[in-house]
């Protein structure tokens, strides 16, 4: 899968208010959000249409939850009555190997990830 316009870097950066550190090895953008107790590490690999979720507490090891999106055809920020987030939405053609369900990622005030029945309208 190509890059394509799946994701828009500035709308990334916009909404996560911090800088990713680039890995060439795998071309990939890892950001860290540190909110109250908890750790963000979000991994995006545009070429390869992956995205790596971990979240943790911050004086733990262990994650609390990780998961990752194997074909990630989309990231956009939505602001909305229902507020601003970012959200990722998989392949529904390639949901019985991977995530089926769109995932909204919100980091203020607090960090929450939730999982969506169906992708939001345009």
């Amino acid at each position: 899968m190509s890059v394509g316009n799946w994701w828009n870097e500035t709308d990334v950066l916009t909404y996560l208010e911090t800088e990713p550190v680039y890995r060439a090895d795998d071309y990939s953008y890892e950001y860290e959000i540190e909110s109250e107790a908890l750790v963000l590490r979000l991994v995006i690999a545009p070429y390869d249409a992956y995205v790596h979720f971990c979240v943790r507490e911050r004086t733990a090891v262990e994650p609390l939850l990780e998961f990752d999106i194997c074909y990630c055809t989309g990231v956009r920020l939505i602001n909305d009555q229902r507020g601003e987030y970012l959200e990722f939405l998989p392949s529904r053609s390639h949901a019985p190997d991977g995530f089926p369900f769109p995932v909204r990622l919100v980091v203020r005030p607090h960090i929450a990830l939730r999982l969506v029945g169906h992708a939001t309208a345009s």
